[in-house]
């Protein structure tokens, strides 16, 4: 049936609000450049000490840690050809380190690189070469962001659409699916965590994981397509193609993303659960159809994956293990594929009748499974995945190897603010950490819960047959998964932004198409209708309110960032010629003659602009156990002597402060291993402000980033500062009262 005018026309508006959306969503991801890119002027303003050295201050500056080593490892790509593995820049003296991330991220990045500018000529990866690569690549993330709220569009407009137009609808034509796109785009480009991660020159995998985290619910939406009023589907006889296609494409998009960042298997264990529970239905055709969608999932995953697992440096380490990409990650997926399909093929073996092609096609639907069967399935599904991963070598000893080495002296991931909950966010309130994460839509979440609930609970309705309710139950499952994730570590908060913007289109697009369909008899259908409605006049108000907010950033707070970011990154780039090379920078595995000491967020900033290998980075203890805690022991050391006894083990010949360091001090000093009264020795707190002691004073960080009485530097025996910033702040950060020093400090040790 071909759509009728009124339906394309609705098409069509829909198309155009999709496209504002998309605009709007870069625009906001863009708003704050002026924080980032130093013009002419700027750059006039600068001292001579950071814009006099052949012009190697860039014109955007790129201050996100973790995009400063994607952006060196792009580099590295470039000029070797593939992306390196191994890196001793990360963990000086110990050697070279296994990076965490796998490779895929940056070689899209060099890919691009090679696509738009070519290869590095015969001079090398030149200042101007780099300078141009970062102009383009500053302003993926907001295009990534862009896409991602399309693709969060189309999801949820799939997730509501039930049908071919007409086929239940009086009027042969629903606004429903296009309301529930455009209230999903908008919640998502307007969301503050997602908007903050496809910030502008934020160059991270995380707003590429959210692309496909939004196509991988896409693509749910058409494994699990059937469903409509009729009870026998005769209009799904493509049924089980959708559930072929599907089921490539979504395993597909998630070995793309466990190859960008091994985190994502906890939403392709979400995938499994879902399979998992679809199997178990009351009808054997949509269970057949689970199986082997889900099989086909994990055996495409293990497909995309493998490459790059055989070639992964942490075999030698953690062989077996999937907390990072070993062999065990594809054999994991291999496991589950054979676990959901065996048990369905081995009851199409016992069965009386030819199973058919296609298990979904009409004259079979009307069939349905005892209690007894989908029992036996809920029993079988775990123990053949159980008996493939007790057949796969050494995968159970390296898993719980994986796990142990994750855990032993790991003093990373409470370290920084994105493992941090959402409680300390809003300052020991829940409500507050959503609200600034999550805008208003997010304290619309449990309102969103109920409703997929109850939309679950209906779609599961045998008497009217499944409305999909498979797909919806999955969208549930990402929701409360990611949720339960986001609240305790805010990382996870922008892979929740996906179905909690998907949701947000859903739930009151399902209750439009019931107004549509006239469905309001009764005093319980007419008050879901006036929530659904309220709901969605909610998310809309609440991304328009959010996307003001986004909107206008302060002009002051921008200028000071901006003056913030050229100072350090002016110190880094005269690092880079005013300072001897250690060796070569475009030889990942090549030998240093020296390091570089620092606070660990400072680490890959230095690997970048600088070009110099550093003692820790922001990895922390999964690329350096040692040198982690042996990095913050020097920056709380209060003997000089021992200090310099320190850098001679650590190797660093050069030691770069920040004031902001200082104010690290009590987080270094319990990464260092200080029991909990030495911790408390160098500061009190006080309704929330820090006051450091006399003791605090007499660090070595406080006396190389801080002024002396004056505003001359602390004279340190055995160091020599040979750079520092004439702007100063505050170790509070910014213009904030406090004890001051140059934004950055850069010493060098003497004999």
């Amino acid at each position: 049936m071909r759509p009728s005018r009124v339906q394309a026309l609705v098409y069509a508006l829909g198309a155009v609000g999709l496209v504002l959306v998309m605009g709007l969503a870069f625009d906001l991801r863009e708003a704050r450049a002026g924080g980032l890119i130093l013009d002419d002027e700027a750059r006039a303003a600068l001292p001579a000490t950071a814009a006099g050295h052949g012009g190697l201050v860039p014109t955007h500056l790129i201050d996100d840690p973790d995009a400063a080593y994607h952006l060196r490892r792009a580099e590295l790509a470039l000029v070797t050809g593939e992306v390196p593995s191994l890196d001793r820049f990360l963990n000086h003296p110990a050697g070279g380190s296994a990076v965490p991330w796998p490779p895929l991220f940056d070689g899209m990045l060099s890919f691009f690189a090679r696509l738009t500018q070519g290869r590095p000529g015969s001079m090398g990866l030149t200042d101007a070469y780099e300078a141009e690569l970062e102009a383009r690549l500053v302003h993926l993330p907001p295009l990534l962001g862009a896409l991602t709220a399309l693709a969060v569009a189309l999801a949820a407009g799939a997730f509501t659409y039930r049908g071919r137009p007409g086929l239940y609808l009086r009027r042969g034509y629903t606004i429903a699916p296009t309301v529930a796109a455009l209230l999903a785009g908008l919640a998502y480009a307007t969301l503050p965590i997602a908007a903050w991660y496809g910030d502008v020159g934020r160059i991270d995998h995380h707003v590429a994981i959210a692309l496909l985290f939004a196509l991988h619910h896409l693509a749910f939406a058409r494994i699990f397509a059937c469903g409509s009023f009729e009870s026998d589907d005769s209009h799904c006889e493509l049924r089980g193609l959708d559930a072929t296609f599907g089921g490539i494409t979504a395993g597909f998009l998630a070995g793309l993303a466990l190859l960008i960042w091994l985190a994502s298997a906890l939403f392709v264990a979400v995938a499994g659960i879902s399979f998992y529970l679809a199997c178990a239905g009351r009808r054997p055709e949509r269970s057949e159809d689970a199986r082997r969608a889900g099989a086909l999932y994990f055996l495409t995953a293990t497909l995309v994956t493998l490459p790059a697992a055989l070639a992964s440096p942490w075999n030698e380490t953690q062989a077996g293990s999937v907390i990072n990409l070993t062999l065990g990650v594809p054999m994991a997926l291999f496991a589950a594929a054979v676990a959901l399909w065996l048990p369905g093929q081995l009851s199409s073996w016992m069965s009386r009748g030819p199973a058919g092609p296609l298990p979904g096609i009409p004259g079979r639907t009307m069939v349905s499974r005892s209690w007894r069967e989908r029992l036996a399935c809920l029993f079988l599904v775990p123990l053949f995945g159980a008996i493939a991963v007790a057949v796969l070598p050494g995968f159970l000893g390296g898993l719980r190897e994986g796990f142990a080495w994750a855990s032993r002296g790991n003093l990373f991931m409470d370290v920084v603010d994105e493992s941090r909950p959402l409680v300390e966010v809003g300052q020991g309130s829940l409500l507050r950490g959503v609200h600034a994460d999550l805008g208003l839509v997010g304290l619309a979440l449990p309102f969103l819960l109920l409703g997929l609930v109850l939309i679950v609970q209906r779609s599961l309705d045998g008497r009217r047959g499944q409305l999909r309710a498979e797909a919806r139950l999955h969208l549930l499952l990402n929701l409360v998964v990611f949720a339960t994730l986001a609240v305790s570590q805010r990382r996870f908060g922008n892979s929740l932004a996906v179905p909690l913007a998907v949701s947000a289109g859903v739930v009151p697009g399902l209750v439009i198409g019931r107004i549509e369909e006239g469905l309001l008899s009764g005093l319980w259908r007419k008050t879901v209708a006036v929530c659904g409605v309220l709901l969605a006049i909610v998310v809309l108000v609440a991304g328009l309110q959010q996307g003001r907010a986004l909107s206008a950033p302060d002009a002051a707070t921008l200028d000071d960032t901006r003056a913030w970011r050229a100072e350090v990154l002016g110190g880094l780039r005269w690092m880079r010629t005013g300072t001897e090379v250690p060796g070569p920078w475009t030889m990942a595995m090549a030998e240093q003659e020296y390091g570089v000491l620092s606070g660990w967020g400072m680490g890959h900033l230095i690997e970048y602009h600088a070009r110099r290998p550093v003692v820790t980075t922001n990895f922390g203890s999964f690329v350096g156990p040692k040198s982690f805690p042996a990095a913050a022991a020097a920056l709380v050391e209060r003997d000089p002597a021992r200090f310099l006894e320190q850098l001679d083990e650590l190797d660093a010949a050069y030691v770069v402060v920040t004031p902001r360091i200082v104010g690290d001090l009590a987080s270094n000093a319990r990464i260092a291993g200080l029991t909990g009264p030495a911790r408390q020795a160098l500061f009190t707190k006080l309704d929330g402000k820090k006051t450091f002691s006399k003791a605090a004073a007499e660090t070595m960080a406080w006396r190389l980033a801080v002024t002396g009485p004056g505003g001359a530097p602390n004279e340190v025996p055995g160091l020599e500062r040979v750079y520092s910033s004439r702007r100063k702040e505050s170790i509070f950060g910014g213009r904030k009262a406090g004890p001051v020093g140059p934004v950055i400090s850069i010493w060098r040790r003497v004999e």
